[in-house]
């Protein structure tokens, strides 16, 4: 097994290497090969290769940090790690594919039984003490680059210009717990609630959910929120909402760049409220949101150093990396319901099958699962005979319902003096003091994140004929639903617009710039993101075979309704921007460009620049078979007797909400049913 280790190495000797470094790059110059690889890391569609390393940037951003200081990341020859063969030797009682954030959850806990043999099949890698996973600054950083990332794109996307968007999926042991921008944050509880509306009395509510969110999860005691807005608040939990034994730790930071403060107080003379403890249904307001962060090591927290180092010792507990899943194995297609029988993967032994006795459990992601049915031969029968495909479960719905959270980006050079993110990349010397600080304490902005969130009703920032004319907008653009469950979900998504009792919109401050920036010029941005658009896209195959991509669909913008919203939402951004006392430290705004005013060019511009915040779900959604679920609410699809889903996929609405808390949590539901 291949493992990528990021090497540590003594601090004395790391100094005197990154100032040799140091000098001989300023002396000689960077080489150009390298300046434009590392430039290729920015992507101008946006959607979040947070930063792009620059000509100042020190060679050890990226190689060498240590990384998590957890013993069963150190270990690199865990007995749970199998070569192919060995794999596909063993009888499994469960087999997950897709070792990924709701993947290793699943695993972990079913391994707790010791009289049940669990297999994980992951296409990627165990990455140890490494830094583009570990650091958390440094998110954004591995995405694009094929040891981490699956390198997914869309087809051209008509409404926003034919442009072709980077999907940006986790190809790693940990997936895309991995890659993620760390924010630990929960939908609020009525969008729980409306589940209950797909998967009626199996628990699929706040109140169902909530002590699985308690379970995977552990605040970091003691530590005060500084943006709690009053002294009773500032702990930042109420205890019947959160976890304190959980394997993620999350935690506020402890560092803060200038800006925050600043943003922090316009945003709530502007009448914004103070949300100080977003965990406990209510999200609606301003929040210092927690990461998932271990501030004892000051590293990530995310499915490899939680639930994988949890079950790493116990023998019933097998990982098999660097093997792609093909296909799922069934038996004769005769009776009411088909069985797994095995896994079928591609590996450097070639092509084996791993066999499973129970059950198989698919948490590969919302493009990588429904990808993996139709392969199977589980979607829409008349797609899959186009192909080649031989039709076992016709599911016509497999790969549809596809939603994301379009975002679009508000840009500011600040005035000199103001201390933010591009300090790593733009000033070699105050990079190497934080190297040295994070090797030393595990502290400082190296272990820093971006955690300033507002979740907003449109009622925050429009008024009622804006409102109205939204709902117009939303009307008109529903008049025809592709399915009752589209039709479902539009009746909800319009009741949680008129009365604002759930946010529409996220604000998310980036205490830097994204992408490439003059070197001596320092930025905030505000990234707006749409909770709840009516646009739908889908994932299918485009060809039998399994190694080729999935066809990414995701029909950003097609509607009225979605362009319009993201047009006030944009104009909000822009008021920020122009309100004291942000406006007063504010050089100059950068994005949009300053001769963008009107609605026609802000509208250009949302659809030449917007993107993905990285939050496909839907693609298996958990709904009545005849309204166009894929799962039911056990999460078993339709037509098998053995076979689930668990990951985004099954989200039968959009969640108005960072998507890693909510997957863990059904994780563990699903494995608690299980066991």
């Amino acid at each position: 097994m291949l493992i990528h280790c990021h090497v540590l190495i003594d601090l004395e000797i790391l100094s005197t290497i990154i100032i040799a470094l140091f000098v001989w790059f300023e002396v000689h110059g960077f080489p150009e090969s390298r300046i434009h690889r590392l430039k290729s890391l920015s992507v101008t569609s946006f959607p979040f290769t947070m930063r792009t390393l620059s000509r100042s940037t020190p060679l050890f951003c990226c190689v060498g940090l240590a990384g998590a200081l957890n013993p069963c990341t150190n270990n690199l020859n865990s007995a749970a790690f199998l070569d192919a063969q060995e794999f596909a030797s063993l009888d499994f009682d469960y087999l997950v594919v897709g070792g990924g954030t709701a993947g290793l959850t699943v695993a972990s806990r079913l391994s707790e039984n010791s009289k049940i043999l669990v297999g994980v099949i992951e296409a990627g890698d165990l990455h140890v003490k490494d830094s583009l996973v570990d650091v958390p600054a440094y998110i954004g950083l591995a995405a694009g680059n094929p040891a981490y990332d699956w390198n997914l794109v869309t087809v051209p996307q008509e409404s926003i210009g034919g442009r072709v968007m980077q999907a940006t999926r986790g190809k790693i042991l940990g997936g895309s717990s991995a890659l993620n921008f760390l924010a630990w944050t929960r939908a609020p509880k009525d969008e729980y609630d409306s589940w209950n509306s797909f998967g009626p009395s199996a628990g699929w509510t706040w109140q169902g959910l909530l002590p699985f969110f308690k379970k995977s999860a552990s605040v970091f005691l003691p530590q005060m929120n500084p943006f709690a807005g009053s002294d009773d608040s500032a702990e930042g939990f109420d205890p019947e909402y959160v976890g304190f034994n959980g394997p993620i730790n999350t935690s506020f930071n402890e560092f803060y760049p200038d800006p925050v403060p600043v943003y922090f107080n316009t945003l709530t003379s502007m009448g914004i409220s103070i949300n100080a403890d977003p965990e406990s249904g209510n999200t609606t307001g301003l929040s210092n949101c927690r990461s998932s962060i271990d501030r004892t090591t000051g590293s990530r927290s995310y499915a490899v150093t939680g639930y994988h180092c949890l079950a790493a010792p116990r023998k019933n507990y097998r990982v098999l990396v660097n093997a792609q899943a093909t296909r799922i194995v069934f038996n004769s297609t005769s009776g009411k319901y088909i069985k797994a029988t095995g896994v079928e993967f591609n590996s450097s032994f070639g092509i084996l099958t791993a066999k499973v006795k129970k059950e198989v459990i698919l948490s590969a992601g919302a493009y990588k699962t429904p990808h993996l049915l139709e392969l199977s031969g589980i979607g829409n029968q008349t797609l899959l005979a186009r192909l080649g495909v031989q039709s076992v479960v016709n599911l016509p719905s497999v790969g549809e319902n596809l939603q994301d959270h379009y975002s679009v980006l508000g840009q500011y050079q600040l005035k000199p003096g103001f201390l933010t993110f591009d300090e790593l990349s733009k000033n070699a010397t105050f990079a190497t003091e934080q190297a040295v600080l994070y090797n030393e304490t595990r502290s400082g902005m190296l272990a820093a994140s971006n955690s300033m969130v507002a979740f907003l009703p449109i009622q925050s920032y429009a008024n009622e004929s804006e409102i109205q004319s939204l709902l117009s907008r939303l009307d008109a653009s529903t008049r025809t639903p592709r399915s009752a469950l589209q039709s479902a979900q539009y009746a909800i998504q319009r009741d949680w617009l008129r009365t604002g009792s759930v946010p529409a919109t996220e604000l998310l401050l980036f205490s830097g710039s994204l992408g490439v920036t003059p070197e001596d010029q320092r930025f905030i941005t505000i990234a707006a993101a749409g909770l709840h658009h009516l646009s739908r896209g889908s994932v299918h195959i485009n060809s039998s075979d399994p190694l080729s991509p999935p066809q990414i669909d995701p029909k950003w913008l097609s509607n009225d309704y979605d362009v319009q919203f993201m047009l006030r939402a944009m104009k909000f951004v822009l008021q920020i921007g122009n309100t004291s006392p942000l406006v007063d430290i504010i050089q100059a705004r950068s994005l949009p460009a300053m001769d963008a005013e009107t609605d026609t060019e802000l509208i250009e511009y949302i659809k030449s620049t917007g993107g993905s915040s990285q939050h496909p779900m839907g693609t298996a959604a958990m709904a009545p078979r005849d309204m166009g679920g894929v799962v039911d609410s056990t999460l078993k699809v339709y037509g098998t007797s053995n076979l689930r889903v668990c990951d985004a996929s099954i989200f039968p609405t959009s969640l108005g909400t960072h998507l890693q808390a909510t997957v863990y949590a059904i994780a563990e539901k699903l494995a608690d049913q299980l066991v």
